[in-house]
């Protein structure tokens, strides 16, 4: 591995030597790279959210001894990057940045593969070109890169791996790469499902070459049984509980609906033109621009692409319809995000041109994330109201008042419980309970105790319950929270209230 790296750093060196232009374009895009980044740090986009909460609350529990597969509460998505988590929480727990840096360390590994492919399929300077650009574009990703969401890195890096065995066994095969191949889509198989938008392509890709044989295959094969083993085996405890797809709270969910919702709302996100479903940015103008881009990505695939890099892009929006998770959710095009990338880095040969993308890429992502930041997008409801404040300070609150459970909406339960290191434990009133034992330790508690904010419906809800129940109960302000608490046992579902989905402020965040 050391030896490649070695290689690569020589083979880039190489490929920059006497040329300034695309020098000076890959240093602007490394800097603005870092620079959104720092800036997605310390604004409302990298705040902490209960989905990575999760991943932390897992990694502590790896860290003394568990063997999670599976994403709590869910018999799909892999453990993989809590395992990778462990063992920086373990010595800073409860530091966001040492669980940010999984996603991101995996996401450098995504974009030094992607110079690799680019190698591949064209030349050192499209390789160069392709991974500068996946650093910086598209803006949803770069934000996307700092989420520690279970698995999403992982299936990225697994994906591409596939694609770059894939093109050794095109122009040099070997039984090694026939190995890889198949142990990277196995480990992207028990990350996640969505290894398939980036495992079809090149299988078929390698037909259509004339490349897949049986001796070969079968070494994908068992190779991938061995990657995919912990899947396998957690599937075979379960009656493959895995391929059980939970219900959908959409009222019409059909597969031409869902195809049109990649064009229409997920598309325009990642391309860095429309407000994850709200607005289109500079109305009429975004609708425009992105009609226009959509037709020269089209005659780019038709006339100057990579066969590969065809067969993935136009197969992808029907592949992604095939979910019915997927409507308009943004975060499903994750794996095609370096796809996009390679299909422009093999478009264009100047390097005048290629520093024109460069910035308007990072003009695209420095917009769309300040418009995130700005309508707060990323901020979840908890249920009806932005969630308040720093949810480390009102952990710490609860520790020094001596709660250790508390009810909560799902979007707070999980960060309070991880900023706390487990001393207090919450449990959500309404969303997924990802863990059974921090829901029977809060039901068991002697009274009922719940944390909300301010301002929300909820508030008034619990408090007229504790009334209705009889027995005294207290308020206390937690800066921007309400902590309310009596000896009744008011369990959630005796406030029918607060399961209503009226109160989601943003359907399907």
């Amino acid at each position: 591995m050391q030896q490649g790296f070695r290689r690569s750093a020589t083979a880039v060196r190489k490929g920059l030597s006497n040329r300034p232009v695309l020098t000076g374009c890959l240093l602007v895009a490394l800097v603005a790279g870092i620079l959104l980044r720092c800036w997605i740090a310390y604004s409302s986009l990298g705040d902490l959210d209960s989905d990575e909460a999760v991943v932390g609350l897992m990694a502590r529990h790896i860290a003394d001894g568990g063997s999670p597969i599976f994403y709590w509460g869910q018999q799909y998505g892999g453990s993989q990057e809590a395992y990778l988590a462990a063992p920086g929480l373990a010595v800073a727990p409860g530091s966001v940045a040492a669980l940010k840096m999984v996603p991101l360390m995996l996401h450098l590994v995504g974009v030094w593969v992607c110079y690799l492919i680019g190698c591949r399929v064209a030349s050192r300077e499209t390789g160069l070109f392709a991974a500068a650009l996946f650093w910086i574009w598209p803006g949803y990703f770069v934000w996307w890169s700092l989420k520690e969401r279970g698995f999403y890195g992982i299936a990225l890096v697994a994906g591409l791996t596939v694609w770059l065995m894939a093109l050794h066994i095109d122009q040099t095969p070997g039984r090694r790469h026939w190995v890889l191949l198949g142990f990277a889509a196995g480990m992207g198989w028990w990350a996640s499902p969505q290894i398939v938008f980036l495992l079809v392509p090149p299988l078929v890709w390698l037909a259509s070459r004339r490349r897949l044989s049986f001796g070969g295959g079968a070494l994908a094969l068992v190779s991938a049984v061995a990657g995919a083993f912990p899947w396998l085996y957690a599937n075979l405890q379960t009656g493959f509980a895995s391929f059980v797809i939970p219900p959908v709270p959409v009222a019409d969910n059909r597969y031409l609906l869902r195809l049109q919702s990649f064009f229409v709302e997920a598309l325009p996100v990642v391309a860095g033109l429309q407000l994850e479903r709200l607005h289109w940015f500079l109305d009429p103008l975004g609708l425009i621009a992105f009609a226009v881009a959509l037709g020269a990505l089209t005659v780019v695939l038709l006339l100057r692409s990579h066969l590969l890099l065809a067969i993935a892009v136009l197969g992808y929006p029907f592949l992604y319809a095939i979910s019915p998770l997927s409507q308009g959710e943004a975060r499903y095009l994750y794996l095609l995000g370096p796809v996009l990338v390679l299909v422009v880095a093999v478009a264009v040969r100047s390097d005048l041109v290629r520093v024109t993308v460069v910035l308007t890429g990072i003009v695209l992502s420095g917009g769309s994330l300040a418009a995130m930041d700005r309508h707060l997008t990323s901020t979840p409801g908890a249920p009806d109201v932005p969630i308040p404040g720093d949810l480390r300070v009102v952990a710490e609150e609860l520790e020094e008042a001596g709660v250790e459970s508390v009810y909560a909406d799902y979007w707070i339960a999980y960060p309070v419980v991880f900023f706390s290191d487990e001393r207090v434990i919450a449990t959500p009133f309404r969303g997924q309970v990802r863990s059974e034992g921090y829901d029977d330790f809060v039901r068991g508690s002697a009274g009922a105790r719940y944390l909300l904010p301010a301002g929300s419906v909820t508030v008034e809800m619990v408090r007229n319950a504790f009334v209705t129940s009889g027995g005294a109960f207290e308020e206390t302000a937690l800066g921007p929270f309400v902590l309310i608490g009596g000896q009744a046992a008011l369990t959630p579902e005796a406030i029918p209230g607060l399961q209503s989905p009226d109160l989601d402020m943003r359907r399907g965040s």
